[in-house]
């Protein structure tokens, strides 16, 4: 008969030689858009790639940002929803058509959360500035990252400054992103991080406004329809949020000088 402490020992490096052979997943989910082009007309296939070895509950938003050069942009949600992904498993999220006109800058940004964790992202570009490849996408595929190539940050900020995403469920929340968007761009923010107006379910009926800087709450309330009330929120909102990426330069700043 095995004596019970060889069994505890035999246990334990089992339990330990188990833990060493599992190795930490650096992007455990990854997005990707795959476009195809004829003319003016690219077909946008938005996917999602499940690396790790247990199921994820996730959601995703496909975003189009269209702006003729030298115009401020115009963001436009094409698409969003939940899905699951099995270990493994590669999903087609959505396809879609894109129209663009000459010399239109367009970005296509597909963003995929886990809850309110942003945990993957793939972006497109078409159209680009002087030195992009103005016939073809140009594809970036990155997450974020604690340790980041300098110059891969830099195309980083110029590609995503100022886009605000939207994610509302109803005209009331989108008449409010439409507000916030207009006052947004009336006061030539143009952040370095991308804001996002999410609409959830709140008790009962009612419903709840999120205004998210990055993965940072700034703002919050119940929803209410009357154009007064929106408008003033949207004001109060936008004052939020250029006061916390004004933050987050200083705190840049202050990072870079000492």
């Amino acid at each position: 008969m095995i004596p019970k402490t060889l069994l505890f020992i035999g246990y334990l490096l089992l339990y330990s030689l188990c833990l060493f052979g599992q190795e930490e997943i650096e992007d455990p989910v990854v997005a990707k858009i795959n476009v195809e082009s004829n003319g003016s007309v690219f077909q946008i296939a938005a996917t999602g790639l499940n690396k790790t070895e247990i199921s994820k509950s996730l959601s995703y938003k496909l975003s189009v940002f269209k702006k003729a050069i030298g115009n401020q942009s115009e963001a436009t949600m094409n698409s969003g929803g939940r899905f699951v992904l099995a270990p493994e498993e590669q999903k087609v999220l959505t396809v879609q058509s894109l129209n663009t006109e000459e010399n239109q800058r367009v970005i296509v940004l597909l963003l995929i959360y886990e809850d309110d964790k942003l945990l993957a992202k793939d972006r497109v570009v078409i159209n680009g500035f002087e030195g992009e490849d103005t016939l073809a996408p140009i594809v970036v595929h990155e997450l974020d990252k604690a340790v980041r190539e300098e110059d891969d940050r830099e195309a980083d900020v110029v590609l995503l400054k100022g886009l605000v995403v939207e994610d509302t469920k109803t005209k009331a929340g989108s008449d409010f992103y439409k507000y916030f968007y207009s006052a947004y761009n009336a006061n030539n923010i143009n952040g370095e991080e991308i804001v996002k107006i999410q609409e959830v379910l709140a008790m009962g009926s009612n419903t709840r406004l999120k205004i998210y800087v990055g993965q940072d709450v700034v703002a919050q309330f119940f929803l209410n329809p009357r154009a007064s009330f929106l408008k003033e929120k949207a004001e109060q909102s936008v004052y939020l949020v250029n006061r916390h990426l004004m933050g987050l330069k200083e705190a840049k700043r202050q990072k870079i000088k000492y």
